[in-house]
């Protein structure tokens, strides 16, 4: 049998083994969260890059010429701001 002592040991142990491998996952993830959003950030520039030239959208008597890339933009805050205020 073990004594009382080096239980707690092995506890103590255990846990800075956790907190230290809780860490890891921590960094790992970070990392993996960078990479997500510069991949993200490179598509979004690449569409932009690629979708330069004009269209015209209408609604409701209202018309608007701009760039596709600034039109898929106003059209995905204009769909977001609504959920957002809703809590959705």
């Amino acid at each position: 049998m073990c004594s009382r002592a080096t239980q707690e040991r092995r506890s103590t142990r255990t846990a800075q083994e956790r907190a230290f491998a809780n860490k890891q996952v921590r960094q790992t993830m970070r990392w993996i969260h960078i990479g997500v959003i510069v991949a993200f950030t490179a598509v979004i520039l690449i569409f932009a890059l690629q979708n330069l030239e004009s269209v015209t959208m209408s609604f409701l008597g209202f018309r608007i010429s701009a760039p596709l890339a600034v039109v898929a933009v106003v059209l995905y805050l204009w769909g977001w701001l609504p959920a957002e205020a809703c809590g959705s």
